[in-house]
């Protein structure tokens, strides 16, 4: 089992856990060319994404989509704009009203513009 198979596993049961675990995974630092690495951070990122929607965090989702972006800077445009694309429309599909939907959308359209 994997850790972010663990992770999974454990959220309901201990969610402080599993999120510890996901910031562990997502917050190691991962070279160009290390695949297997960059897939499993991009799998604790959506899966994190998931859990933190799931637990109606819009704002730490919000922060997420945002710190990501060194990460982003060492995998492919194509690929970083797929996990992007994930994040935002998990976020978007909460529903909460925070007034981070339009800056955030915004910032991310800004990010892929450079």
């Amino acid at each position: 089992m994997t850790e972010v198979e663990y992770a999974i596993s454990i959220e309901q049961k201990d969610p402080e856990q599993a999120l510890k675990i996901y910031q562990s995974i997502t917050s190691q630092e991962v070279k160009s060319e290390d695949e297997s690495k960059i897939k499993e951070v991009e799998t604790a990122l959506i899966s994190m994404g998931k859990f933190l929607a799931k637990q109606n965090k819009a704002k730490d989702l919000a922060n997420l989509i945002k710190s990501i972006r060194p990460y982003l800077g060492v995998i492919s445009k194509a690929k970083a704009s797929k996990i992007v694309r994930e994040l935002v429309d998990i976020f978007l599909d909460m529903g909460s009203s925070t007034g981070l939907e339009i800056p955030l959308c915004l910032e991310c359209i800004e990010w892929a513009k450079g």
